[in-house]
């Protein structure tokens, strides 16, 4: 699953770590500053070629985004884990 919050907040802090404003991102994506804002804040999707423009001006891999892992995920396995333990448990009484 897609960590869209841990995408956002790695565009937001690697754009502010290079010195970036909103407004320095949309000039180089030929956008309005709003629009980049809703971007960013994810209001609004960022269509693929918009993403892929962002991450080269801000120098992200892809593989970066890739390994973002969606906190859900993680409570997911856990519960997998969980259940798999009491289900052991319930086949020994």
């Amino acid at each position: 699953m897609t960590n869209i919050r841990g995408i956002k907040e790695t565009i937001l802090m690697t754009r502010k770590e290079k010195g970036l404003t909103q407004k320095d991102m949309a000039k180089k994506l030929n956008i309005s500053q709003p629009a980049y804002s809703y971007y960013e804040k994810g209001d609004k999707p960022l269509p693929a070629n918009q993403l892929k423009k962002v991450l080269e001006i801000l120098d992200i891999e892809m593989e970066q985004l890739k390994e973002l892992e969606d906190p859900l995920d993680t409570i997911n396995r856990s519960l997998e884990r969980i259940a798999s333990a009491l289900e052991k448990i319930e086949k020994k009484m």
